[in-house]
C-alpha cells in the first residue's frame, strides 16, 4: 500500500468518525440589539422560565457527505435557558430591572423550534439553524392584567465548502456559529417588538 491510498483511508476514517459521534456544544450570546435600536426602557419585569416545546431532545443533526443523518448534536444547556438568557440580557441593556415580584410586566415563552443542521449538495454543504419562539407579556396594573402575544421566527445558514462536514475539528464550531447567528437573528426581530410594546404599552391580545 503506498503513501496515497493511506491517505485516502485515513482521510475517510476521520470523516467517518467525526461524523457519528455526538457533540456537546456551548452556544454564546454576544449581540448588542438593544444598544443598536437606542432605546431605553424604566420598569421591573418578571421573566418566567421558557417552555420548551421543541418535538425532539436533540438540537441538531449531523449527516454525511452522502446526506444521512449519522448522530446528534446537544446543546450544553437547554436552548430554552440560552434563549431566556440572551433576552434578560437585552432587556437589561435597555435598562429594565428584572425581579421575581411586583413586576410591572411578566414574560411568559414557549420555544417551539431550536435546531441546526447541514444539507450538503454537489457545489456547498449548507448548515441551517432554526429558532421559533412565542412572547406573551402581561401589563400588571392597580385595576388589571392585560396581555399581550407574539410569534416570531428565525433562520440563517452558513455556506461552506461541500466536504466542510468531514472537517473533525471545525465541524462543531460550524454548528455553534450557526445557532449563534439564528439566535442574534431571533434576537434582532423580538428585542425592538418588545421594547416598542413595553413603551408604548399597546399590541394584539
Amino acid at each position: 500500500m503506498n503513501l496515497a491510498d493511506k491517505v485516502v483511508i485515513f482521510s475517510v476514517f476521520i470523516c467517518c468518525s467525526c461524523t457519528i459521534i455526538d457533540s456537546n456544544i456551548n452556544p454564546k450570546y454576544n449581540a448588542s440589539i438593544a444598544k443598536d435600536i437606542g432605546k431605553k426602557g424604566k420598569g421591573t419585569i418578571k421573566i418566567h422560565p421558557f417552555k420548551n416545546e421543541t418535538s425532539l431532545d436533540f438540537q441538531g443533526s449531523k449527516k454525511s457527505i452522502s446526506g444521512f443523518a449519522t448522530s446528534k448534536i446537544y446543546t450544553q444547556f437547554p436552548p430554552e435557558i440560552l434563549i431566556r438568557d440572551a433576552l434578560k440580557t437585552e432587556l437589561i441593556a435597555m435598562g429594565y430591572k428584572i425581579q421575581d415580584n411586583q413586576a410591572q410586566f411578566e414574560i411568559f415563552a414557549k420555544l417551539h423550534q431550536y435546531f441546526v443542521e447541514p444539507k450538503i449538495d454537489l457545489l456547498s454543504t449548507n448548515f441551517y439553524g432554526v429558532v421559533e419562539l412565542e412572547v406573551a407579556i402581561i401589563e400588571n396594573s392597580h385595576h388589571s392584567s392585560q396581555g399581550y402575544k407574539r410569534h416570531f421566527f428565525s433562520q440563517r445558514a452558513i455556506y461552506t465548502p461541500p466536504w466542510s462536514t468531514s472537517l473533525p475539528i471545525a465541524l462543531d464550531g460550524i454548528y455553534m456559529k450557526t445557532l449563534e447567528r439564528t439566535t442574534q437573528k431571533l434576537m434582532a426581530k423580538v428585542v425592538p417588538a418588545i421594547a416598542d410594546l413595553l413603551l408604548s404599552k399597546k399590541g394584539k391580545k
